[in-house]
């Protein structure tokens, strides 16, 4: 029978599970690894999992005013330093940085438009009848037409046959 672990002893283990965890092992490897180090049962292990996982779910949990504080003390910092050694391009990058962290842009908005062909508007006829739908497609696949629905096929790139 194998002795207790210490409270330090747990503490390592945690931490080692915890670097694990954020360098993205798996439950399984995380088990695996603790089987072969430190001979413990998978229950045991689990444990170990647990705790490293409570220490994230801890560290995801901030206070926004405060980080938003830390992160603007720490833009302007650096801008002050790369302006006094005159590296203006880091500066620069930096008050950009800080102008975004602090919304002084204006929002960005991205404006999509669908059109037909020739940027004409797009035609849309409502067929209610299922019936006269799957006849007309019959007719234009007969025909040899391309349904509009469907599109054309991509046609094969050049010097290939």
């Amino acid at each position: 029978m194998s002795r207790k672990a210490t409270h330090a002893e747990v503490e390592e283990r945690v931490t080692e599970v915890y670097i694990l965890l954020i360098r993205g092992a798996s439950r399984a490897d995380i088990l695996r690894h603790a089987a072969d180090r430190w001979h413990l049962a998978t229950r045991q292990a689990e444990d170990y999992l647990a705790r490293a996982n409570a220490r994230l779910r801890e560290l995801a949990s901030f206070i926004h005013e405060e980080e938003l504080g830390k992160a603007r003390e720490r833009l302007n910092d650096l801008y002050s330093k790369n302006y006094r050694v005159q590296s203006y391009r880091d500066a620069l990058a930096c008050q950009k940085e800080l102008n975004e962290l602090l919304g002084l842009y204006p929002v960005k908005t991205e404006r999509h438009e669908h059109s037909g062909p020739g940027g004409a508007p797009i035609q849309i006829e409502r067929i209610l009848d299922p019936h006269e739908l799957v006849a007309r497609l019959r007719d234009e696949l007969a025909a040899g037409e391309e349904a509009p629905a469907l599109g054309a096929p991509d046609p094969e790139p050049p010097g290939r046959n």
